[in-house]
């Protein structure tokens, strides 16, 4: 039945793995791809623009030739509340965790960027259920689905009512912002803008085959693996079931001047701030090719942070002794919760101070705001945000061919740790 109104109980976000993803952990299942949950989401918009040539000749008032040279952009944007950094390894970045941290620490939090230079971007699934009912109304405990590290059956994670949802595809999608804000009376948030080749959409979600782009001829390829679109999951099986939600009270920052290793004067109390992360992309396009062959990044990468305070301390000393050449600052934000635990550590090394503004009036606050940058050394890891926090992980025993708990050496049981990414 033809909707006339879209509320957003009725809709899901998902992100797949790329073409070539072998590992199960990350696909789900064999022969399958299980689309990996966006939570927590609070908008969702896209765009499509198209590039139109024109052509005249002498003797006629119209144009003879009407061309688009280059494929339509698409243009996806979205919100969603922290949420440890579940979100991020789902999109495939490199923020550091419990489950990967051999692998990312000490890298850049875009470091996974480089490694896509030859894949083609991802794709991003936007379902609408064809029924007012929540698209959360069918929820199973991870405990009873995964069996150690694997799940048992497609019937055990697809959503029932798949085959009632419709599907649109943003083909190709390659990340281009990222940014994180909060402050006084809100909870911090994400914004991330991807840019996509192509947008189709589908009635139905089941028996669905991953939707492919022939970038030569702009054709849509169906290819081997069937998508599944996942029924939500409580928290039951969790190893830590505690709310990835950190209140503005329990932000903390340190500006730190990185010779010196010291929380530096600038430090007062935040009102709010905001990180920037912007990726500039160039299109790869060649002749016989309809859609570009890659989208690859312009470098430097440039992060920026700005903060607002309430002034408590009189600055003492030379502005220009903090914005020398060789004066860099380290940025450290940290996103508690009730427990002091960080779900999310935002640090920036290497930081230059750009501008500082001090604001004052009647009936205002003083305030202080302070305008930072930083490239990303991909390189040596030097410079550039790295970001850590927590994550969803399933915890059970071990257990052996009779059933029984596996224990250690002081006879408690040993556990299994693993991601779920859906």
């Amino acid at each position: 039945m033809p909707r006339n109104r879209v509320i957003y109980n009725v809709q899901d976000l998902f992100i797949g793995s790329f073409p070539d993803e072998q590992n199960i952990s990350i696909a789900g299942l064999d022969g399958y791809q299980i689309l990996q949950r966006i939570n927590r989401v609070q908008s969702f918009e896209h765009s499509i623009n198209t590039s139109k040539l024109s052509e005249s000749v002498l003797g006629s008032s119209s144009s003879i030739i009407q061309e688009y040279p280059t494929s339509p952009e698409v243009s996806v944007d979205f919100s969603y509340l922290v949420n440890g950094v579940n979100n991020e390894i789902r999109m495939g970045l490199n923020p550091v965790s419990e489950i990967n941290f051999n692998s990312a620490q000490g890298k850049n939090f875009l470091n996974s960027l480089l490694l896509e230079k030859d894949k083609l971007g991802k794709n991003i699934y936007l379902i609408t259920r064809n029924s007012n009912d929540d698209t959360h109304n069918y929820t199973s405990d991870y405990l009873d689905v995964y069996t150690l590290l694997n799940l048992s059956q497609k019937s055990d994670v697809e959503h029932p009512d798949s085959s009632n949802f419709g599907v649109g595809v943003f083909q190709n999608s390659y990340l281009n912002k990222y940014s994180i804000e909060g402050g006084v009376g809100k909870i911090t948030a994400v914004n991330v803008s991807y840019t996509s080749d192509n947008f189709l959409g589908f009635s139905h979600g089941n028996n669905l085959n991953i939707p492919y782009l022939n970038l030569k001829n702009g054709t849509v390829i169906n290819g081997d693996k069937e998508l599944i679109i996942p029924k939500s999951f409580k928290k039951e099986g969790l190893c830590d079931k505690s709310n990835l939600i950190s209140e503005p009270s329990k932000i903390q920052l340190n500006i730190i001047k990185s010779k010196e290793n010291t929380v530096n004067y600038l430090n007062n109390d935040i009102v709010d701030f905001t990180i920037d992360i912007d990726i500039t992309r160039e299109n790869i396009n060649c002749i016989g090719h309809k859609i570009a062959v890659k989208k690859v990044i312009k470098f430097p990468v440039t992060v920026s942070f700005s903060v607002n305070m309430i002034y408590q301390n009189d600055a003492a000393g030379s502005f220009l002794d903090n914005v020398k050449e060789k004066e860099t600052y380290n940025v450290v934000l940290e996103l508690k919760n009730n427990l002091d635990e960080n779900i999310c550590k935002y640090t920036l090394l290497g930081c230059a101070l750009d501008s500082v503004s001090d604001n004052g009036g009647i009936g205002d606050n003083r305030s202080i705001s302070l305008d930072f940058s930083t490239d990303i050394d991909f390189e040596r890891n030097t410079r550039g945000i790295f970001i850590e926090g927590k994550v969803d992980e399933i915890c059970d025993n071990i257990t052996d061919n009779n059933g029984e708990s596996v224990t250690n050496d002081n006879d408690i049981g040993i556990q299994f740790g693993f991601h779920p990414r859906y």
